[in-house]
């Protein structure tokens, strides 16, 4: 997998949804990476809305786990926001596991350190940066295991 860098206003990024679909849709994980603000859940509405999902995409902060899907129900979009689990039994018990083997198009990981030991092969990383108060720099590359 090669990467790719992209600068973007936020009121325009489904224009470039199209091109970090085209390098993530082979991974049914992504991982995501950035300082609070920097529009993780806002990418995930996008690509959300791109693969057909109508119901509005929020943050799990405090529900960790949210679940949509596309009109028909066919592709399953996964969300989660790990940042308040403290470690890896609070995963298994919440069922990390069962999740990762279930049916779904994609899978997106927010604050992952403590899922790694779960994550497949093939996981991909979009690592997020604000650069302005409407704008943000994102880059897609394969998942550094080992790497906080």
């Amino acid at each position: 997998m090669s990467s790719i860098a992209v600068d973007y206003s936020l009121e325009d990024i489904h224009r470039v949804v199209p091109e970090v679909w085209k390098m993530i849709r082979h991974s049914k994980v992504v991982v995501l990476k950035g300082e609070m603000g920097a529009g993780k859940t806002t990418l995930v509405s996008a690509i959300a809305q791109y693969l057909g999902v109508t119901d509005e995409v929020s943050s799990p902060t405090f529900s960790i786990v949210n679940e949509y899907a596309s009109v028909g129900g066919q592709k399953r979009v996964y969300h989660l926001d790990l940042y308040r689990i403290a470690d890896i039994n609070e995963l298994i018990d919440m069922g990390m596991e069962d999740l990762l083997e279930s049916e779904y198009e994609v899978m997106f990981i927010e604050w992952p350190q403590l899922a790694e030991p779960f994550l497949p092969a093939g996981t991909v990383q979009v690592l997020l940066e604000k650069t302005g108060e409407t704008t943000r720099h994102l880059e897609v590359a394969p998942y550094l295991f080992g790497e906080q």
